[in-house]
């Protein structure tokens, strides 16, 4: 475990190796999905960010965040996906959130929330300390319905977001998607923890 909490420290060398670990449109389930929009920043600069010692220490290590999002038109549904790497496993179980968690707020938002619960059930492979949570807003175009899935693999912390127009998504297909996502770090590392070729 200590040679995959290096590996992760390693790759934070390089500016952009987290864009190389987020899923793209071709690999996710289903046709249709398209790239909307891509976001890196370094890790703990954003106003959002806590100033933990958890922050602190992903900034001495250089982590750079990598946010990607993507949008289907029939049905008309919304996904992002975010990866951050943290110094180490214990900084990344203790970043995911047990309760719901800071990034879903949207202090821009003209929506309202009509109800809020998490899924305490929910079980994703290959991704530890899993939490979920869904909501339910109203606004200009009716019903919006909204659910998120966060955990972490080793070092590296998930984040997911999946949004639809008149209907929940299903439980399964997030966690197929997310299940993906962390396949792909963890694919990221050989037997011995060392990078991949």
């Amino acid at each position: 475990m200590l040679k995959v909490a290096r590996f992760g420290i390693f790759r934070l060398s390089r500016r952009f190796s987290t864009q190389a670990l987020v899923l793209k449109a071709n690999e996710l389930p289903g046709t249709g999905w398209k790239l909307r929009a891509e976001r890196i920043w370094r890790t703990g600069t954003r106003d959002i960010d806590e100033d933990t010692k958890t922050m602190q220490r992903a900034r001495e290590v250089r982590s750079m965040t990598c946010w990607r999002s993507f949008e289907k038109k029939d049905p008309v549904m919304g996904l992002w996906l975010q990866v951050t790497p943290l110094a180490s496993r214990s900084d990344a179980d203790l970043a995911v959130p047990r309760d719901r968690p800071q990034f879903i707020s949207n202090p821009k938002s003209e929506v309202q929330v009509e109800s809020e619960s998490s899924n305490k059930e929910l079980v994703i492979d290959g991704l530890d300390n899993v939490f979920a949570y869904q909501k339910i807003t109203r606004g200009a175009f009716g019903a919006g319905y909204s659910r998120y899935a966060c955990g972490n693999v080793e070092n590296f912390v998930v984040l997911a977001g999946c949004s639809k127009r008149g209907e929940d998504w299903d439980w399964s297909e997030i966690a197929t998607i997310v299940s993906l996502q962390a396949r792909k770090i963890r694919e990221s590392f050989n037997r011995d923890g060392k990078p991949e070729e």
